[in-house]
């Protein structure tokens, strides 16, 4: 086979029949597509060995891990524990919300994390194409925040292969761990108040 044989894809068929024959890079398969969604589309059997669920989707989808981690060690009760104190001890004073360095790190790595998901499904999407996976879920979709890239992904490999759920189920229970992190985090945070509060209302009671 030489170098610059085409890459395994969908052509018009070389016998002159309307309609698509599928390439396998090697040689004409005997699958053949009317080239349009209303009449289908034929995917061609992958090749032995050949996994859905590449690197690259498991990056994509453990990307909230760190997220989450930040949040963790951000220690958000603390944070706003100080924040009151800071506002009793100088009570005449009217501050105005600044973004600490912890607040402009976690907003940069929001952004490290959005480009890296689209990079991440660019890669997962090549890698669709190369094993054989006729027309991928598109990695554009990474561009609209999750998990619309990740749905479209398993529906169309459902559709194609009946294969490729393991990441969204890995997400869906990374999401709920979030939920159940975020709830901890809120309790933690009115918790690490009620002494603060409580501090507010013996010294309002003492100055009447």
């Amino acid at each position: 086979m030489s170098s610059d044989a085409p890459a395994p894809g969908w052509y018009p068929d070389p016998a002159g029949n309307q309609g698509q024959r599928y390439w396998d890079g090697r040689a004409w398969t005997e699958h053949v597509s009317a080239g349009t969604w209303a009449a289908g589309i034929s995917q061609p059997a992958l090749p032995d060995g050949a996994r859905v669920n590449t690197v690259f989707i498991w990056l994509y989808v453990l990307l909230p891990l760190v997220s989450l981690v930040a949040s963790v060690l951000q220690d958000p009760a603390g944070r706003m524990q100080e924040a009151v104190r800071r506002g009793l001890e100088h009570p005449g004073v009217t501050t105005t919300p600044v973004a600490s360095p912890g607040v402009l790190l976690a907003q940069l790595l929001g952004l490290v994390l959005y480009a890296a998901g689209v990079v991440l499904a660019y890669f997962d999407w090549s890698a669709l194409k190369r094993i054989g996976i006729v027309r991928p879920f598109h990695w554009a979709f990474a561009f609209i925040p999750a998990p619309v890239y990740i749905i479209g992904r398993t529906v169309v490999l459902h559709r194609r292969v009946h294969k490729g759920y393991a990441p969204l189920w890995v997400y869906i229970a990374l999401t709920v761990l979030g939920i159940v992190v975020g709830v901890v985090e809120l309790v933690q945070v009115f918790a690490a108040l009620e002494p603060v509060l409580r501090e507010i209302r013996s010294t309002a009671g003492t100055n009447a």
